[in-house]
């Protein structure tokens, strides 16, 4: 095995021998130009004299791993989809003594309520009737065999406040924002909206739990 400073010698003698070379190539390129020859000797020892005894000072180098790339992951960044205002009218309403939900905005992905499209509605309640209620942004599907759109949800308590929730409709149907029961899961107070043939103009069938 050869010690650090054996390697950095032979390293240095190395690169003096290609000193003088080039040092002595281009004394033979002035001898054939001047009148006095330079002698390449002093040339040489001079090179190898300052590649040998006077060394340049090795510093350690630090050493940095280069970092990994971060792997592709399709889908991984995403824009958020832009969404526009969506008309619409309020349709059956039902509601217990003292309660009542506004539709104040909805938005969504297209003009209009169609399956695949994502839309985030906007509004403000008052519950009079009962201490605690849960207030679902859901769709009455008009079609059977179909997967049901994942209602959205929010738990409330007597008294004024707003809510802003979103849904994906997976289904055709009807959207409503209703008021159901914390203890017994039934719908006591709701309204329609919508537009056009997506909207519950009127009930046929009445809350049970009032």
């Amino acid at each position: 095995m050869f010690d650090v400073a054996t390697v950095q010698r032979a390293s240095t003698l190395v690169v003096a021998s290609a000193v003088a070379a080039l040092c002595a190539w281009g004394v033979g390129r002035h001898e054939r130009h001047r009148a006095t020859p330079v002698r390449s000797e002093a040339c040489t020892r001079a090179a190898v004299h300052e590649a040998i005894d006077e060394p340049a000072a090795h510093e350690p180098v630090a050493v940095r791993a280069a970092p990994l790339p971060v792997p592709f992951e399709p889908g991984a960044v995403r824009a958020a989809p832009s969404t526009i205002p969506v008309p619409f009218e309020l349709g059956a309403t039902e509601f217990a003594p003292g309660d009542f939900v506004t539709i104040d905005a909805v938005e969504g992905t297209t003009d209009r309520f169609v399956v695949g499209g994502t839309y985030r509605v906007r509004g403000h309640y008052e519950l009079a009737s009962r201490d605690t209620a849960r207030l679902l942004l859901s769709v009455t599907r008009t079609e059977r065999g179909v997967e049901d759109s994942v209602p959205a949800r929010l738990d409330i308590v007597r008294g004024v406040g707003t809510f802003d929730l979103e849904i994906a409709m997976r289904s055709a149907g009807y959207p409503h924002v209703t008021l159901y029961a914390s203890d017994t899961g039934a719908p006591f107070s709701g309204v329609y909206f919508g537009h056009g043939d997506g909207l519950l103009r009127d009930k046929p069938w009445r809350y049970a739990a009032r």
